[in-house]
């Protein structure tokens, strides 16, 4: 920010239409900063550059989120994709035992002269068996999706035309799919991937009411943290 102030020295702003190109790479770290942080642009981000820059709040907020919020969206998706990375290893690793597991149901339903298929033998209906580091992966997933949803809103927002808003829900429905084919056929439902979503969300918003003295601290300064980025 130090580098920022100094720059504006040297430009008139004699044609405000057009934002300097000098200034450009400064404001624009600084919008990828907050958005690496908060996944969102902060007001307190805007009304510091107010004070260094001639721009009113809307001009601002509309220069960051369109230049800086399309670079954002491209970190998110790589993000997303080594994520499914990881959640497809952990499956599969997983899936080794599950299907000897399931293997060995069939072949006990079959001595005992049982029948071998799942509509006729609930307990051949294939299941799989979440872990908590599945659940997280899940999680930070769906919080990217969330995320891309609310950024690329917001660049919407600013178009010259009418851009149709993309909900979170429908947004999260299309990642289930996508995650599908991360187990063999027939041991997931997108349902079952959002259930196991929302008892995870459960779990640790109970972790995190139990912990709220520490996380507000951290929150504080978390928040510092980034703000020192712009003393």
């Amino acid at each position: 920010m130090v580098k920022l102030e100094e720059a504006v020295k040297h430009e008139s702003f004699e044609n405000k239409a057009r934002f300097p190109t000098s200034l450009r790479p400064a404001v624009l770290e600084a919008g990828a900063i907050v958005y690496r942080q908060l996944n969102m642009i902060d007001d307190n981000l805007v009304s510091h550059l107010m004070r260094i820059l001639p721009y009113n709040r809307f001009t601002l907020r509309k220069y960051i989120i369109t230049k800086a919020g399309p670079v954002r969206l491209a970190e998110l998706q790589l993000e997303i994709d080594s994520l499914e990375t990881q959640l497809k290893a952990k499956v599969d690793k997983a899936m080794q035992e599950q299907l000897r597991v399931h293997q060995e149901k069939i072949l006990l339903a079959l001595a005992e002269g049982l029948s071998d298929r799942p509509e006729e033998n609930p307990n051949l209906v294939k299941k799989f068996k979440w872990t908590d580091d599945e659940r997280q992966i899940l999680s930070d997933i769906i919080k990217n999706v969330n995320s891309i949803t609310t950024i690329t809103n917001e660049i919407g927002s600013f178009s010259a035309k009418p851009v149709p808003t993309i909900a979170e829900v429908s947004a999260r429905k299309l990642m289930y799919l996508r995650l599908l084919p991360c187990w063999p056929e027939g041991w997931m439902a997108t349902i079952e991937m959002s259930r196991q979503l929302s008892q995870y969300k459960l779990k640790e918003g109970k972790k995190k009411h139990v912990q709220h003295p520490q996380r507000l601290l951290h929150l504080r300064l978390h928040v510092k943290k980034v703000w020192m980025c712009f003393e």
